[in-house]
């Protein structure tokens, strides 16, 4: 039974928002009177009335939580020339800095800010416009479709399809690639029932909506990955009707990857054959790093029956512009084709409009950068990401790190201005970090450090002339952390340990020679190796059991300068369990490197 379109809705604010009043028997026209598109073929009151009376449940605008924002003023005439322009310098010189102390403190969100786009400052004077179909010239001459098709080629042979049977092109950001993959599977099977997992993006659910199409949405796993069964089961409920499935290339929140391969295997185990699927692999981040892992991992490519695929161009290449890639077979999108006359041309994507300088800005970096400076990027995110993950753990913080991911999620800090200030992704009693290029160990460690929560507030004490690292913080020597995992990639980088209460869990080593410092400093007798490790509650805690992590250097490694490289790592039984009382010595036992 559909609502009276007079009828208010209910706002969070509790303010009533009137519905406008809708024309006699709008919610019943003929079908050409409501129909969008040629291939819609579902009810027509289904089509329409649901969504113009549907409840506002989340949060309003209001006049307390709007941004505040620089007015736009005519020119005073009591103001010179000059003194207007030192007037706007003045203002976008504070708005700089503002962005300068943001920048530095950006971990929520999966944008790689290590980027310099100098060399092309000259390009800005231009009205850059790839109008239109990115492979046919137009009449508007001011275009980089040249660079454009070369960024496409290149996602092309990555993604491995041919450059004769892809159709692609440069989205105003992932959004619009996720729209415009669905909007092609819906436009080739145009009774088809979209399924996605309900930790999806919600760009997935807006197209539902705007293309009308039935959605169902699928139940995940823990890590936020699909749950298989209940794909199976939903798939099963309408085999009558073809599938137009989203598959994650890393979860919004949780950064989870959806198995293709399993994917694939349900969809033939339930009837469905090639051509009464479409699959659109949402890669907006990690979509860009899955071709750089390891062989053995579920890689996503056009070899597969997928039907399309983008990704984020402002995300893991990173752009000073949001932008993005769409990569589709080029026989699904003749079923969206137009000839647009005024253009000279024709046109299959979503917008008009289109952005031509973020096409040359991708085009910049991955020109430099080639298929190996990303694959080193992917190496040295996955690494920080283990770092991270197991500083936090050592620090008390719950934490989770999926095996094909970058993103970190740990229980959601209680202080808000932390979560601010960091720029943190938070959802429900969850948060995470997203360990771009741009984030190294150093900014790592500052953020633990700087996490200052009852959970993690261990004591450091600090050694002659040095400083305490106070509440939260973690004592290690930042610049040496990435060099965990360079012996064994993606594996476990740091041993925690079960102590007895009161024995010796805060200690630090420095190279051979160096004089022991006044908080621990033990020295190993078994060929000149050191061992440095912290933990939770504080120096010789003698309150429950504690944790704590072991590290060896090789000798001479420079430690305290930031020089060298672990080699191993040891048990707390093969370091010895020294009492924090006693007197630094040696330790003893010999050091098992076995494992590695």
């Amino acid at each position: 039974m559909f609502c009276d379109a007079s009828e208010t809705v209910a706002l969070a604010s509790s303010c009533p928002l009137l519905q406008p009043v809708a024309a006699p028997g709008r919610h019943a026209m003929a079908s050409s009177e409501v129909k969008r598109s040629q291939f819609l073929k579902v009810n027509d009151n289904v089509a329409v009335a649901p969504y113009q009376a549907l409840p506002v449940t989340g949060p309003v605008i209001t006049k307390e939580s709007k941004s505040s924002g620089f007015p736009v003023l005519e020119p005073d005439a009591s103001m010179s020339a000059e003194e207007r322009e030192a007037h706007i310098v003045e203002i976008i010189d504070r708005y700089t800095k503002k962005l300068q102390e943001r920048t530095a403190h950006h971990m929520g969100y999966p944008y790689n800010l290590d980027f310099d786009y100098g060399a092309l400052e000259g390009l800005v004077k231009y009205s850059i416009n790839n109008l239109g179909d990115p492979f046919i010239e137009s009449n508007y001459g001011v275009h980089s479709r040249e660079f454009e098709v070369g960024v496409l080629n290149w996602f092309a042979r990555l993604w491995e399809i041919d450059e004769e049977e892809y159709y692609g092109y440069i989205t105003t950001c992932g959004t619009e690639g996720n729209l415009h993959g669905i909007y092609v599977g819906r436009e080739n099977l145009p009774d088809g029932i979209l399924y996605a997992s309900a930790e999806s993006h919600y760009s997935v659910f807006k197209a539902a909506r705007m293309y009308r199409m039935p959605a169902v949405k699928v139940g995940t796993l823990a890590t936020g990955e699909i749950d298989y069964d209940d794909l199976r089961q939903r798939l099963l409920e309408n085999k009558d009707k073809p599938a137009i499935l989203n598959v994650n290339i890393g979860t919004t929140v949780k950064g989870a990857v959806d198995d293709l391969d399993k994917v694939l295997d349900i969809l033939k185990a339930c009837g469905f054959s090639e051509d009464r699927f479409f699959i659109h692999c949402d890669g907006a981040l990690f979509g860009m790093m899955m071709p750089f892992l390891r062989a053995d991992a579920p890689m996503v490519s056009f070899r597969k029956p997928i039907g399309s695929i983008s990704v984020s161009g402002h995300k893991f290449v990173g752009a000073p512009v949001p932008c993005g890639v769409v990569i589709t077979r080029f026989r699904y999108v003749m079923a969206l084709s137009t000839d647009v006359e005024y253009l000279n041309s024709r046109d299959a994507t979503i917008m008009g409009s289109r952005n031509g300088h973020a096409p040359i800005y991708l085009w910049y970096t991955l020109t430099r950068k080639g298929y190996e400076g990303m694959r080193a990027d992917v190496e040295r995110c996955m690494r920080n990401a283990h770092v991270l993950k197991e500083m936090l753990l050592c620090a008390g913080i719950k934490t989770m790190l999926n095996e094909l991911s970058n993103t970190v999620v740990f229980e959601r800090p209680r202080e808000e201005p932390f979560v601010r200030k960091w720029q943190l992704a938070c959802e429900g009693d969850i948060a995470h970090v997203v360990v771009m290029p741009n984030i190294d160990i150093a900014k790592l460690e500052e953020f633990v450090q700087a996490s200052g929560r009852e959970q993690v507030d261990w004591g450091v004490v600090a050694g002659e002339g040095e400083r305490s690292a106070g509440a939260g913080a973690v004592h290690v020597v930042a610049g040496l952390w990435w060099q965990l995992l360079q012996l064994h990639p993606l594996a476990c980088v740091i041993k925690l340990h079960t102590l007895p209460p009161g024995v010796l869990h805060c200690v630090s080593a420095t190279g051979l020679g160096s004089k022991p410092r006044a908080h621990g400093h033990r020295r190993s007798q078994a060929g000149g190796w050191h061992c440095t490790g912290f933990g939770r509650g504080g120096c010789g805690s003698a309150a429950g059991a504690q944790r704590i992590a072991v590290w060896l250097w090789p000798p001479g490694c420079g430690m305290a300068a930031g020089k060298g490289g672990p080699v191993g790592l040891a048990t707390g039984a093969e370091i010895g369990h020294q009492n924090m009382n006693s007197p630094a010595q040696d330790v003893t036992g010999p050091l098992d490197l076995s494992f590695f």
